[in-house]
């Protein structure tokens, strides 16, 4: 089992941090999770960014969209989150 850092916290300049694309790993998933099945990992952690997700709150819309391409990624390589 492994995983990725997805941390999506605001600092103290205001700016978000999201780690997923900092890292580049919304970029290379597909790759990433070659690379861990090939070592032997079969399940991978994953974070929903949240404010990528988070429509009308108040509504309780949400938009997983942005989470599609590493369900897929994960899929392909034979990897479960």
């Amino acid at each position: 089992m492994g995983g990725f850092e997805a941390s999506t916290h605001v600092d103290r300049s205001h700016r978000r941090q999201d780690y997923v694309r900092l890292t580049e790993h919304d970029r290379f998933v597909r790759e990433d999770y070659e690379r861990a099945r090939s070592i032997g990992m079969r399940v991978i952690r994953e974070d929903l960014r949240w404010h990528l997700c988070e429509g009308d709150w108040r509504k309780s819309e949400y938009d997983f969209s942005s989470f599609a391409p590493f369900v897929e990624a994960a899929q392909a390589a034979g990897i479960s989150h």
